[in-house]
């Protein structure tokens, strides 16, 4: 690398070429800036590249997203606006995730079906008394991922709008803000909804995927 290197009628130079910034970078392009995206790795992509050893292709972060299938989701949607609709997506298999509780021949397996309502008809299979628990969660996770567009709203208003937004009240009338599901933290949530502590690992177990445990995590993560 050398700074000589670098043009002089640059907009913007961006560090890193990970999620972040390749998108800062392609929405700026597309703005009509000139923009400069530097790497120290010999790969762009950050947790999104992947390589290959030995024969095999390897990923290094992203093992999945959601909403980028069949019907256009509003985040595919977005996607193929900044990448001109380059990315491709492959489907999930029908058991795209195993949860096992134990190990050897004691060890409980527990599949994770693709989709809300398939996974929510084999988890009632997998625990045939604890059906009532199960709707329950369920319907917390459609109820609250509906309110996270709300939510999201409001981070884009002006401070002094949400103020008056939520002084008013009315976000009471037409979303879940203000119920347990959001301040209530994974833990409380679940362990409220079963004592079942099989079901309480299942309904759980992904919390890795945002990188905070349950006792300290909002059942809002979960719902995304």
């Amino acid at each position: 690398f050398s700074k000589d290197k670098i043009p002089s009628d640059l907009d913007a130079i961006i560090i890193g070429s990970g999620i972040g910034g390749m998108t800062s970078g392609a929405i700026l392009s597309k703005a009509g800036k000139r923009v400069l995206v530097l790497e120290q790795h010999d790969q762009a992509g950050g947790c999104c590249h992947s390589f290959i050893d030995k024969g095999y292709e390897w990923d290094v972060g992203i093992h999945y997203i959601g909403e980028m299938g069949s019907p256009q989701t509003l985040n595919k949607t977005l996607l193929d606006q900044i990448a001109d609709g380059q990315i491709e997506w492959a489907p999930l298999e029908d058991d795209f995730d195993v949860i096992q509780i134990g190990y050897d021949e004691k060890s409980r397996r527990y599949p994770v079906a693709t989709g809300l309502e398939p996974w929510r008809s084999l988890l009632k299979k997998q625990f045939p008394d604890e059906g009532a628990a199960v709707d329950t969660y369920f319907d917390l996770l459609k109820s609250t991922s509906k309110s996270s567009t709300i939510h999201g709203a409001l981070k884009l208003m002006p401070m002094w709008l949400v103020k008056i937004v939520l002084a008013s009240g009315v976000l009471k009338l037409f979303t879940n803000l203000f119920k347990p599901e959001y301040t209530k933290c994974l833990l409380d949530v679940v362990t409220g909804l079963t004592s079942n502590k099989d079901l309480q690992t299942v309904f759980m177990y992904c919390w890795g995927d945002y990188g905070c445990p349950p006792s300290k995590s909002n059942f809002t993560m979960q719902a995304l």
